[in-house]
């Protein structure tokens, strides 16, 4: 996989490119948000797909997590999709705050750390658990007592979810 900073912010361009460069393409933003950048990933080896994703926020890069060699994760934004490799297939899950990591737990499920807290999904994008906060400043996997850690912005609160 190739995560590709694309130098244009228009739709338009981002998909003209994709449509000459991959034999299938997918191209994802969070609704009609204005864009900022414009990202590729390639999974060209791989699946012969390219997907180009629209972002709005400028700071966090798009993250990504690779299942199975079935699903791949993107969280970007306020947002994870989850996009079936064998029918291009998307679905979405907005986030209560900006995505700021996908991890899979050593349970099979998946970790989002985002701006205001953590969610743990199935493969489904089914929310199993999840914890709010306000803006955290760190995180951790604590993969002994399966816990995932968040550590608060101003106060240095810490905040722990099970993930057992």
């Amino acid at each position: 996989m190739r995560l590709t900073k694309y130098p244009y912010n228009s739709i338009r361009e981002l998909e003209d490119y994709l449509i000459n460069t991959y034999q299938k393409y997918i191209i994802l933003q969070e609704g009609e948000k204005e864009i900022y950048r414009c990202f590729i990933l390639s999974f060209y080896k791989e699946f012969n797909i390219g997907i180009g994703l629209a972002v709005s926020c400028i700071s966090i890069p798009p993250k990504v997590l690779i299942l199975d060699n079935k699903n791949i994760f993107i969280g970007f934004d306020s947002v994870v999709f989850c996009i079936s490799i064998q029918n291009s297939k998307v679905n979405m899950l907005n986030i209560d705050g900006i995505v700021f990591d996908i991890y899979l737990l050593d349970n099979q499920k998946i970790c989002i750390i985002h701006e205001l807290g953590a969610i743990i999904i199935d493969k489904n994008l089914t929310r199993e658990n999840s914890v709010s906060t306000d803006i955290i400043s760190d995180w951790e996997i604590d993969k002994v007592n399966k816990l995932i850690i968040l550590k608060e912005l101003d106060s240095e609160k810490i905040i722990s979810l099970n993930y057992d």
